[in-house]
């Protein structure tokens, strides 16, 4: 049974302190991210000559290999800041916006300030360069990022109407929440995160994003209304292919390690896709949240689907083309030829086209299949109107063709009487 967005309007006396508390903790989160710009600064131009090193300082063989790229370690140390810079003024910058246009609705008052305390503290590069200058801000560093990890957390829980959906995600979220004010009291205790194995870590970090991701599509699936379904859209697509990004990301170094070092062309390249892969998510559900003109996500889903695995067909076809004439033509000549390069990617151009026709009618088969199905009947009834002269015939399968294509719940034709005066 569907039930009515919960959205809460705040007033009076809630709403002044909650505004209250959003603007105080925005205000020391920039403060403590702006007092950490110039030693990040400094740190990443300095060559760490011995352990431990700072986020993304650069080793003595990561400095050599900056130089060979033609960089000196100013422009790398401008380049890291930068990328911190724009993560942090993109997330604070919509934060900005919803508080602007939404600040009496308690969940775009709440994702706000979720973006302003994940953009500036989720890359965890304010506190990991404030605490060795300042250590009397261990207490308040440890509070703020153990509050962006559970206000972050339990957003995708509550998402978009501000209520736990199924309801047994306010105890997952209250598990969080105990684990994040373990990790803020005792942080050597053995319930903190990131004191347990390797393994388990990444086994109950998978665990915890599944979860986030059932509770959204439980939630589009039984509880939603149409805005509702197209706001969980936005945000699933964002937060999907964030993730599908990342993971891709992360493929490389599982077999060559020192490519990820900091100063290699890989780890620049990364640092760039990551960064702007996670602005994914504070985008999408931007877009959600200030929904007055929401834009339809289906066709963005559905070209990602098609051409995400067209080009997942087409590379391995060219690889396996590629190995298929170079072992032939090195078979009857002895040699390699640039031959089967030339000719695999002329076999590749010709099946752009074919193939991504097949994909495009296996999507809609499979995701959209009412669409395929509507898209169908009405050229088959354009065919027919050709060839149907009996306005009786013509009027009972225009209501068939609307009965099956909009499916309302009654569906009547009218016609003028015709005045044969």
């Amino acid at each position: 049974m569907k039930t009515p967005p919960a959205y809460g309007r705040l007033r009076g006396r809630w709403l002044f302190v909650v505004r209250v508390v959003w603007l105080a903790m925005t205000a020391v989160s920039v403060g403590l991210f702006v007092l950490s710009l110039a030693p990040g600064y400094k740190l990443l131009r300095t060559v760490c000559e011995r352990g431990p090193c700072g986020p993304e300082q650069l080793s003595p063989a990561g400095a050599r290999t900056v130089e060979q790229l033609g960089l000196s370690p100013d422009v790398y140390a401008a380049y890291n800041l930068a990328l911190v810079l724009v993560f942090a003024l993109a997330f604070c910058g919509l934060a900005f916006v919803l508080f602007w246009r939404r600040s009496d609705d308690f969940i775009a008052l709440y994702t706000s300030l979720t973006l302003v305390l994940t953009g500036i503290f989720l890359p965890e590069w304010t506190a990991e360069l404030l605490l060795p200058l300042y250590p009397v801000l261990r207490p308040v560093l440890a509070f703020l990022i153990s509050l962006t990890f559970s206000f972050l957390f339990i957003l995708f829980y509550i998402f978009p109407d501000g209520r736990f959906v199924p309801r047994w995600t306010r105890w997952a979220a209250a598990v969080w929440v105990g684990l994040q004010a373990t990790n803020y009291v005792l942080p050597l205790s053995p319930f903190v995160l990131a004191n347990w194995p390797g393994l388990f870590k990444g086994l109950f970090a998978a665990a915890l994003v599944c979860t986030l991701l059932f509770a959204q599509l439980y939630r589009y699936l039984r509880v939603s209304g149409p805005v509702e379904r197209q706001q969980t859209k936005w945000v699933v697509f964002g937060l999907v292919t964030m993730i599908i990004i990342l993971v891709l990301l992360s493929v490389p170094p599982l077999f060559d390690k020192p490519i990820d070092r900091p100063g290699t062309p890989y780890d620049l390249i990364v640092d760039l896709v990551s960064f702007f892969a996670v602005l994914l998510v504070p985008l999408t559900l931007g877009v959600a949240i200030l929904r007055r003109r929401l834009f339809d996500v289906d066709l963005l889903i559905n070209r990602a689907l098609v051409y995400g695995l067209l080009t997942t067909t087409l590379v391995a076809l060219y690889l396996v083309i590629v190995v298929a004439l170079q072992a032939l033509i090195n078979a009857l000549s002895g040699q390699e030829s640039q031959l089967a390069v030339v000719a695999s990617t002329l076999v590749i151009a010709a099946l752009f086209n074919p193939v991504r026709r097949r994909i495009q009618i296996l999507i809609d088969r499979r995701f959209y299949r009412r669409k395929y199905d509507a898209a169908r009947t009405l050229e088959a009834y354009a065919r027919g109107l050709r060839e149907e002269t009996d306005l009786g015939q013509l009027g009972g399968s225009l209501l068939s063709v609307v009965q099956k294509t909009v499916q309302p719940e009654h569906v009547s034709l009218w016609l003028k009487p015709r005045n044969d005066d």
